[in-house]
């Protein structure tokens, strides 16, 4: 996911996404200076250094990269975490994997469902009658207010059908 954040007395923004992981891994304590982050630049030296100074050169090996993939992990939250302390706005949260995009669309089609779709009408019970108008049930032959037949034609529809 791609984040934008925007300093809201200079207007410059910064964008914080897989790219800041993946310059973390490779560059290290460098990036983490390069963005402010001193005290992160010196636990990521402290992580790596230690253990090449009692164990030899060899740890190095191992604990150089373990350090960048600690980092690469965590830098997105840490950048975030900064930004917010330092009263930043943020100005977009954009989708970038395909699997936030399959997220995105399911969510979407949860509250559409949900909330957008009208609720479906019961089926009607009653009918009215075609003579007298009032309201008899659906399987209703007689009206029991006006004693008719509800399965003849209305007079009205025979005058039409007589005068086509």
């Amino acid at each position: 996911m791609v984040r934008i954040f925007k300093n809201p007395i200079t207007d410059k923004t910064e964008k914080i996404d897989v790219d800041t992981s993946v310059c973390v891994f490779f560059f290290g304590p460098i990036y983490l200076a390069y963005k402010g982050l001193w005290k992160h630049a010196l636990i990521w030296l402290l992580i790596a250094a230690p253990l090449s100074l009692v164990f030899g050169t060899f740890v190095l090996l191992f604990s150089v990269p373990f350090a960048s993939m600690v980092y690469a992990a965590t830098i997105q939250s840490i950048l975030t975490q900064r930004y917010q302390d330092l009263c930043w706005e943020e100005v977009s949260k954009r989708i970038s994997t395909p699997y936030e995009i399959l997220q995105a669309k399911l969510y979407v089609e949860s509250i559409t469902s949900t909330f957008m779709n009208p609720a479906t009408e019961p089926m009607p019970t009653n009918k009215a009658c075609q003579f007298c108008s009032a309201v008899v049930t659906l399987d209703a032959t007689i009206c029991s207010n006006c004693h008719s037949d509800l399965s003849a034609e209305p007079v009205n529809q025979l005058r039409t059908a007589a005068a086509a």
